[in-house]
């Protein structure tokens, strides 16, 4: 709830921000950069999570 909350704002204003200080011609090209990865951010986020799961850290232990 907290995050739905904080991501609001950001894709409610963003685009009207884009869209209001980008050139009208390379508008649509920045909106889709931003709403792609808005879709592939989550996606890489968990991939890279799971990749770092397979990697041992003991915090106790000082590396020499």
């Amino acid at each position: 709830m907290i995050m739905g909350a904080g991501t609001t704002p950001l894709y409610s204003l963003a685009p009207a921000f884009i869209d209001e200080n980008v050139d009208p011609k390379s508008c649509p090209i920045y909106l889709a950069v931003f709403f792609a990865s808005a879709i592939v951010g989550p996606g890489l986020g968990f991939i890279v999570g799971g990749g770092t799961l397979s990697k041992w850290v003991d915090l106790r232990m000082v590396c020499s």
